[in-house]
Formats: structure tokens, C-alpha cells, sequence
């Protein structure tokens, strides 16, 4: 009989990292003891589509706990262990072994884990918004043809209209993303309100198909992206998904890249590496120097990718056709084709190693 208490992790957030993250390490080691902390009231709040499918999959055994701002993590002073206070902004706290803050691009935890003087420990504003709306698809169809039924792009200077399907093909999903000219976001909202008149004037010149789209009143959304971290570790602390490394949308990676984080984590979250609580620190030691050269050029690559679409050149100038394709396809293709099994693979050996040398950093 196991005479030590399970290995207790709390994880911040019940996004596409947080839940894909529960799920995953309850299949690769059912004897840890895991908690989600969510800060909304109920999953009906945060649940749409896919993140709905992936609530479903939460084992029985991981607890969910709402209504949780996280405010702090500290090692506890009354702790010979070295465990972890997480404090809750409802004055309540829990003691854990480890912390993984997987609260998006709002995250406390980057912010008490990079420490409030840190540049990188908030999201910062890209210089580029978008206008989103979805519409039915008939009516769609009725404005500019059965293209619509396919996801589309069109391009022009300082902006670029996507559009796709969703909702079994019912309706269009349209976001239009423009360059705000070296202007600021001055609002406290991330998305407001806006107007007809406003995105036809953002997007005047870009064509009849376009502007017949965009015929609509639309919100306006503010994108936000961070500044590489320093670390997305801190002994049994570590963030990861949005929270260590929000990006812009414009090669469509956010949520694949949680879930390569939680790949490589969940790999490392093993009883055959993880024998004890201060095995921890190694795991996340080795989960930030594995993961964080990727996600850092992500971050920088999604931006150049957002000016590409926008036909915008380094320097000036015009963007020829091949260029386009040619740096769009190769920053696509960054994306998507990633040996994520020799990864996991290379930082297994680097953990066996760390532990061998008991060296965190």
C-alpha cells in the first residue's frame, strides 16, 4: 500500500488548455490529484463548440471548482515541503504541490509568476484590430454567390476579410482585420460595439464581394498578443497555453499550440519521471526550455504573417504575388509540420538529467 499522499496539482483555468490539460494527465498518471480553479461562475459561460466536446471528456475524478480568481501563489511559510499557497480573490486559499496556470491571455499567473515588473507579465496591443459578425449563410450565398460555402480570403493594403463556414454550413463566420496606422487602443474593453459606416470606411477600395459582406453592424475586437517571457517556469509553478504565450490569430495556432504545450507537459507528468512532488520543478524546468524557443517565434512569426495578409512589406514596397505565397506557405508550413514525438522524446532524456544532477536552473 502507497503510504505517500498523491502528488496535488492545481490548474488555473478551465479553457482549451486548462481541460485538454486534465485530460490529458489523468490518462498519462491517474494517481495525480487535480483541481481546476475557474474564475466564471459555470461552464456555460466559457462552453462553445469544441470547448464544449472537451467539458464532456473531464474524468469524474478532477474536480472543477468556479468562481476562483486566482491573486497569488507562494510557497507556504508554514510548510516544511515547500508546497504551494494559491490565495483566491473570495479570501479562500489551497495548499498544492504544483501550480499550472492555464488562464489565457488575461493570466494572473503570468503576472505573479513573471512578477508585475516584468515587461512580458501582460498582453500588449499588436496595432492591429479585427470586426467580426456572423451571418446566415443563405443570405450570404444571396449577396455574392456559392463561394462563400468555402473559406475565403481576400486581401487588400492594410487589411484582409476572411470568412468560413460554420455551424453544419448555417452560417458565415467573417472577421476583417485591419491595421490601425500606428494608433493606439485607448479602451478598457478589448471588444466593443461598432458600425456599418465604420468597417465600409476601414475597408473602402477592397471590392464589391467584400463590401457586400461587410454590410452588417459588427463588433470591434482589439488584438492583443504578449512579449516573449523569460521563463514560463518557477520551481512547481509554470504557465503555459495562452497564458505563457498569447499570440495574434494570423496563422491560427493558439489552441493548437496549447495543446502541443499540454503534449509535451502530460508526457513529462509520468509516474516513470515524477516520483515524488519535488519532481516537479524538473518537469516544468524542462517543459519551459523544451517549449518556450517555439512559442517565443510564434509570437513573432503570427505578426509577420498578419502584415503579409495585410500586404505590408518590411521596408515598403509592394508585395509581388509569389512573394506571398511563398512566405505565407512557409510560415504555414512552421506550423503544422513539427516533430512533436521527438520533442517529447529529447525532453525526457533532459529531465532524467536534470534529476541525475538535482539542477533546476
Amino acid at each position: 500500500m502507497d503510504e505517500h499522499p498523491p502528488i496535488s496539482i492545481a490548474i488555473i483555468g478551465a479553457g482549451i488548455a486548462g481541460i485538454t490539460l486534465a485530460i490529458a494527465l489523468s490518462e498519462h498518471n491517474p494517481s495525480l490529484q487535480l483541481t481546476i480553479y475557474e474564475s466564471r461562475l459555470r461552464f456555460s459561460e466559457i462552453s462553445a463548440g469544441f470547448l464544449a466536446k472537451l467539458v464532456e471528456l473531464i474524468p469524474k475524478k478532477v474536480k472543477v471548482c468556479f468562481g476562483k480568481r486566482i491573486i497569488d501563489v507562494a510557497v507556504d511559510e508554514d510548510d516544511e515541503s515547500a508546497k504551494l499557497r494559491v490565495r483566491f480573490e473570495d479570501q479562500t486559499d489551497t495548499i498544492v504541490d504544483g501550480v499550472i496556470g492555464c488562464d489565457g491571455i488575461r493570466s494572473a499567473c503570468r503576472r505573479i509568476l513573471l512578477g508585475d515588473e516584468e515587461p512580458a507579465s501582460t498582453a500588449v496591443y499588436s496595432g492591429k484590430y479585427a470586426y467580426r459578425k456572423v451571418v446566415d449563410m443563405k443570405k450570404a450565398i444571396q449577396a455574392i454567390g456559392n463561394e462563400v460555402e468555402n473559406r475565403q480570403m481576400y486581401l487588400g493594403h492594410g487589411g484582409h476579410l476572411l470568412t468560413f463556414p460554420i455551424r453544419g454550413g448555417k452560417a458565415l463566420n467573417m472577421v476583417a482585420f485591419k491595421d490601425a496606422d500606428k494608433a493606439r487602443w485607448t479602451q478598457r474593453q478589448w471588444v466593443v460595439p461598432s458600425s456599418r459606416e465604420a468597417i465600409l470606411k476601414d475597408f473602402a477600395g477592397f471590392g464589391e464581394k467584400p463590401h457586400k459582406l461587410l454590410e452588417a453592424n459588427p463588433e470591434k475586437w482589439a488584438l492583443f498578443d504578449t512579449l516573449p517571457a523569460p521563463t514560463y517556469a518557477k520551481d512547481a509553478f509554470c504557465i503555459l497555453g495562452d497564458a505563457a504565450h498569447a499570440t495574434t490569430p494570423h496563422l491560427g495556432a493558439g489552441a493548437g499550440f496549447a495543446i502541443e504545450d499540454v503534449h509535451l507537459l502530460s508526457g513529462l507528468l509520468t509516474p516513470e519521471l515524477i516520483k515524488s512532488p519535488a519532481d516537479l520543478k524538473y518537469a516544468f524546468r524542462v517543459f519551459d526550455e523544451t517549449r518556450r524557443p517555439r512559442c517565443r517565434d510564434l509570437i513573432a512569426k503570427s505578426r509577420k504573417q498578419g502584415q503579409l495578409l495585410d500586404l505590408q512589406k518590411k521596408g515598403g514596397g509592394e508585395i509581388t504575388e509569389d512573394e506571398l505565397r511563398r512566405c505565407v506557405t512557409i510560415n504555414q508550413k512552421w506550423v503544422w509540420e513539427v516533430d512533436l514525438s521527438g520533442m517529447l522524446e529529447r525532453a525526457k532524456v533532459l529531465m532524467k538529467s536534470c534529476k541525475e544532477a538535482k539542477q533546476v536552473y
